[in-house]
C-alpha cells in the first residue's frame, strides 16, 4: 500500500468458528488490508525472547482494492455485534471483529462511490 492509510485498526480476524486471531485492518482510499500477527510460543529469558522474534511473522490475509468488494455487512460472534463480513467478488467472506462496525462501513462505502463515481465520468 504506498497511499495514505485513512484508518487502521488491531482487530481480530475470525478465521472460523473456532479460530480467532490478532490481526490489524488498513484502508486506503483506493485498497483494503488485514494482516495476522503469528507469533509461536519461545521459552523464557534472553533466549527464549531471541527465539520468539525470530519466529514471528506478519501474513497478509488480504490486501485487495476496494472495487473487488461485493458487500459490507454487519455481523455477530456471541455477543459481540461490531463483526464486520466483507465479501469480495471472488465470493470469498472475512469475518473482522472491529470497535466500531458503524466507522469502518461508512469509510468503505464512502471511498468505494467515490471510485465507481470517479470511473463513470
Amino acid at each position: 500500500m504506498n497511499d495514505k492509510i485513512l484508518k487502521t485498526e488491531k482487530v481480530g480476524y475470525l478465521k472460523s468458528k473456532i479460530n480467532l486471531q490478532q490481526a490489524t485492518l488498513t484502508m486506503t482510499a483506493t485498497k483494503i488490508s488485514l494482516q495476522c500477527n503469528k507469533t509461536a510460543m519461545g521459552g523464557l529469558g534472553l533466549l527464549g525472547a531471541l527465539l520468539r522474534k525470530r519466529i514471528e511473522k506478519i501474513d497478509t490475509v488480504f490486501d485487495l482494492d476496494l472495487e473487488s468488494i461485493r458487500s459490507v455487512e454487519q455481523g455477530k460472534f456471541g455477543a459481540e455485534k461490531n463483526v464486520m463480513q466483507i465479501t469480495f467478488n471472488q465470493n470469498v467472506t472475512y469475518r473482522v471483529i472491529v470497535n466500531n462496525y458503524k466507522e469502518w462501513e461508512d469509510l468503505i462505502l464512502h471511498y468505494f462511490n467515490k471510485l465507481l463515481n470517479h470511473k463513470i465520468r
